[in-house]
């Protein structure tokens, strides 16, 4: 199999290709004129190539003009030649008409929450998926540290683990009336992924505790009795700040139930209602 490096450009073909750091350099070097680089698009592809979690053969491809410049996969590229040792088969076009490449841009980009929705049949608003993944947490949890250090809560993570974790990302839906809207199923989801990736025992602990009715522990009812009492209100507001804070109300109960901390109730510093701007 050639590696990228290897293709005629001058020759109108698609086919599968190795693409290493070097090959992704060869290929960005041929760049000119593409949209501007987004460093967070970069950023996220490398955490995600370093991960293992890159799929080979992706069904997007790197496509080559009839001039030979790159018009697209110059974001992967870039994060290829930023991942340590890593190589992947890549398909490739070459030789593709600019009114064929402008026809692709024209359309209109799935957004993280669009691909939730269509892959997983969860519905997610657009900002839960910002606010849980740039979430600051108030404690210096281990779990709070996770959540940010290593992006444990992404779309594409997100996305990755609902086969394998389907009680994670359900509990909240398998729990709660349907006037708890999508945004609390998926926000809670998120922080019972991060748990389950920090302290798997404990977290299945804790998720058996909020689906049992007859719980008696106190981090797990205290958890389902604010969501419940949010929820009558119908979660009205801005949408960024109730993801933000009913996933860090689920990383604090968690929390404290894997450290053996009891609260009767919140800390003074944390929001006893759900409630944002009107702008929703």
């Amino acid at each position: 199999m050639k590696n990228l490096r290897e293709v005629d450009l001058a020759i109108k073909q698609s086919l599968l290709v190795v693409v290493n750091a070097k090959d992704a350099e060869w290929a960005l070097a041929k760049v000119t004129g593409n949209r501007r680089l987004s460093a967070g698009v970069v950023k996220r592809y490398r955490s995600i190539m370093e991960d293992g979690n890159w799929q080979d053969d992706h069904p997007d491809p790197i496509i080559f003009d009839e001039h030979g410049r790159l018009m697209n996969g110059q974001h992967r590229l870039t994060a290829l030649t930023q991942a340590k040792d890593k190589q992947f088969l890549m398909a490739v076009r070459t030789m593709e008409p600019i009114e064929s490449i402008m026809a692709i841009d024209a359309g209109y980009k799935r957004l993280a929450a669009d691909q939730i929705r269509m892959y997983a049949n969860l519905s997610v608003s657009h900002s839960l998926i910002s606010s849980v993944r740039y979430w600051n947490p108030q404690e210096n949890t281990i779990i709070g540290q996770t959540a940010m250090g290593n992006g444990l809560v992404s779309p594409q993570r997100y996305l990755s683990v609902l086969d394998s974790h389907p009680d994670e990302i359900g509990v909240v839906a398998k729990l709660f009336a349907s006037n708890i809207a999508g945004i609390t199923n998926a926000a809670v989801g998120c922080a019972m992924l991060v748990g389950a990736k920090v302290k798997p025992v404990q977290t299945a602990e804790f998720i058996a505790e909020l689906k049992n009715p007859a719980s008696t522990v106190a981090q797990a009812a205290i958890l389902k009795t604010w969501l419940l009492g949010s929820g009558r209100s119908g979660l009205k507001g801005n949408t960024w700040v109730k993801a933000t804070l009913v996933f860090g109300h689920a990383l604090y109960a968690l929390q404290a139930y894997i450290d053996g901390r009891k609260f009767v109730r919140w800390p003074s510093t944390y929001p006893r209602t759900i409630r944002g701007s009107s702008n929703d």
